[in-house]
């Protein structure tokens, strides 16, 4: 899975981020998640605007909503159908050799973490008003950190902590 989180394990504020455009981050999520298979609850897709479905990636959605609503998808589960673990392992059948990336909101990152291998986590160092928070330590319990990569900011922007994490 991959997200982004300030200092106190703040991923959002009124289903956008909380920071400032940092552009390192937004490549980075380009890179790691390009030609692979994406999952995201319905706030997430709704976050992307005309985004939405992302270029490149097969698009799925988890939802209680009407799934005709997420034009451009691959496919929607309804998650009170499915449990998470039967979603990712039916998703992962369905594109062999094709990574499967959890890309948010909060609810499927506190579902989906037990399920993942790798979790890459990108560390906005401040703190920002935020509606939506996570759990960072429970995340990553049983991972070990296996890279860091820091990128200084400055009176624009944060600086920021690129890491990947793997289960041990």
């Amino acid at each position: 899975m991959i997200f982004a989180c300030d200092n106190a394990g703040g991923i959002g504020y009124k289903n956008g981020l909380p920071w400032p455009h940092i552009s390192e981050d937004l490549q980075h999520f380009k890179r790691i998640t390009e030609n692979s298979v994406v999952i995201m609850g319905s706030n997430t897709w709704d976050s992307l605007g005309g985004l939405a479905p992302l270029k490149g990636r097969t698009n799925y959605v988890i939802t209680s909503k009407d799934l005709s609503d997420f034009t451009g998808a691959f496919d929607c589960y309804d998650y009170t159908q499915y449990t998470m673990e039967n979603i990712i392992t039916a998703i992962d059948f369905r594109h062999p050799g094709k990574d499967t990336i959890i890309i948010g909101g909060k609810k499927i990152y506190d579902e989906a973490y037990k399920y993942c291998d790798t979790i890459y986590m990108t560390r906005v160092m401040d703190t920002y008003k935020c509606d939506t928070t996570v759990d960072t330590d429970m995340y990553l319990d049983g991972f070990e950190c296996r890279s860091t990569r820091r990128e200084m900011g400055n009176q624009h922007k944060p600086s920021i902590s690129i890491e990947r994490w793997e289960r041990t």
